[in-house]
């Protein structure tokens, strides 16, 4: 049995593999979803803190992980600066989401022998219960044509806050409310 817990210096390894195994490449199986930005193990270990990411482990392997990224970082992958731009841009429930406390979940990922157990809520059950009184919003963006993703989103409570095109990709940028 596979145990949700938060991600250690020694798992961000682990995060990369499983990354680079399910990365959007030219004739992968887009139906089983995919994550389409990379990281590095600098820009991982700086993401880390000061709230760790959660990790799915099953006998000491990382099989699905949750990354946290805060405002802050945004000008560190360059796939979604446009991202942070817009949210700056955006209101929700009537405020503007700039003047609110928020944080990106910068991409979800789980093994495929994995998938369809409940992980994808179980880790995002962890990382919100753990920002739960530090941010209000948890906000991602998902690449519209990764429909498992998106839905798996989507019936997970998110709601669509806003819609755009770059780089030939259509992305969904959404948000949920963890208070």
């Amino acid at each position: 049995m596979a145990k949700v817990t938060i991600a250690t210096i020694l798992d961000l390894q682990g995060v990369l593999k499983l990354q680079s195994k399910n990365l959007n490449k030219v004739g992968s199986d887009l139906a089983s979803g995919y994550v389409t930005a990379t990281h590095d193990i600098d820009l991982l270990f700086r993401m880390n803190y000061p709230f760790p990411h959660s990790v799915i482990k099953s006998k000491e392997e990382v099989v699905g992980y949750a990354l946290v990224m805060l405002s802050e970082m945004k000008n560190e992958i360059e796939l979604l600066i446009p991202m942070f731009n817009l949210i700056d841009t955006c209101a929700y429930e009537g405020k503007k989401i700039r003047e609110q406390k928020y944080f990106v979940m910068g991409q979800i990922c789980i093994a495929e022998p994995f998938r369809g157990l409940g992980y994808f809520s179980k880790l995002y059950n962890h990382l919100i219960e753990r920002l739960r009184g530090a941010y209000d919003y948890v906000i991602t963006e998902v690449d519209f044509n990764n429909h498992r993703s998106l839905g798996a989103h989507i019936n997970y409570g998110f709601e669509v806050l806003l819609e755009y095109k770059m780089r030939e990709l259509n992305w969904v940028i959404l948000i949920k409310r963890i208070q």
